[in-house]
């Protein structure tokens, strides 16, 4: 039994990963902002750990016992450095971080600032990638299709 770390529990998506691994037998630790935003699926296996996202202290406890990381969402790059930082002092090497189209990022803007907010999200993820990529772990990058938005 694997015990996995999520973040971006408030993506639908995160419900789908978690039926899915919660199904393989896996013990899951949820990274929640507020704990009532998330409802456990399975109590018996999984947990809420809530906390500031810029907080290593509050990470690095949330992700002992860990031997996975799932990013739902891609996070901001001073999140995904926390992040990366955590997983280096407690010796993890295995992340995977769903990314989907950056057209879903775009439902709520006004059309004057669709061009620039999906430029500046861009360029955001772009880096919390190149980020990962280059902090010398095993990770997956999985661009979902735009079915996913």
């Amino acid at each position: 039994m694997t015990k996995v770390m999520i973040f971006g529990t408030q993506d639908p998506l995160s419900s789908v990963i978690r039926k899915q691994l919660l199904a393989r037998d896996e013990t899951l630790v949820l990274y929640v902002p507020k704990k009532n935003q998330t409802t456990l699926l399975d109590p018996q296996r999984e947990s809420m750990f809530q906390g500031d996202l810029l907080d290593l202290g509050r990470i690095l406890r949330g992700m002992i016992g860990c031997e996975i990381v799932c990013l739902c969402e891609m996070p901001e790059p001073q999140v995904t450095w926390r992040i990366i930082e955590a997983m280096k002092l407690l010796d993890l090497t295995r992340i995977v971080c769903l990314v989907k189209p950056e057209e879903s990022l775009l439902s709520d803007q006004i059309p004057e600032t669709k061009t620039t907010h999906k430029k500046a999200r861009s360029s955001q993820m772009t880096l919390s990638i190149r980020m990962i990529e280059e902090a010398m772990c095993d990770y997956t990058i999985l661009h979902l299709p735009a079915f996913f938005a």
